[in-house]
C-alpha cells in the first residue's frame, strides 16, 4: 500500500497530465488546420513556453518546493505541458476527422 505523499504526488501529477491535455486539444486543431509546414517544431515551441511560463509563475509565487513531492510535481507538469501540445498534434494527423464515402461502411440495398 502507498504511503499518503505518494498518492498526493500521483493524484496531482494525473490531474496535471489530464489537464494539459485538455487544454492542448484546441491548440493542436488550429496547429492542424492552419498550418502546413513544421507544425511539430511549432507544436513543441508553443508547449514549452507555456510549461515555463507555469512553472516559473508557480516557483515565483509559492517559493521553491520544501519536499521532493513538490519537484516531482513540478517536473511532471513541465513535461505534460511541454509534451500535450505535440502528442495531439500527433494524434489528430494520424487520425483525420473526416467522414468520406469510404467511411460510412457498407451500403445496404
Amino acid at each position: 500500500m502507498p504511503s499518503r505523499p505518494v498518492a498526493l504526488v500521483t493524484w496531482f501529477s494525473l490531474l496535471n497530465v489530464s489537464g494539459a491535455i485538455l487544454a492542448a486539444i484546441p491548440v493542436a486543431f488550429v496547429l492542424v488546420r492552419g498550418t502546413g509546414v513544421r507544425r511539430l517544431a511549432l507544436a513543441s515551441g508553443i508547449g514549452v513556453v507555456a510549461a515555463v511560463y507555469i512553472v516559473v509563475g508557480g516557483l515565483v509565487e509559492f517559493g521553491v518546493p520544501p519536499g521532493v513531492e513538490g519537484w516531482i510535481v513540478d517536473i511532471a507538469q513541465f513535461f505534460a505541458v511541454s509534451l500535450a501540445v505535440v502528442a495531439m498534434v500527433v494524434l489528430i494527423q494520424g487520425y483525420p476527422l473526416t467522414i468520406g464515402s469510404s467511411d460510412r461502411g457498407p451500403r445496404l440495398r
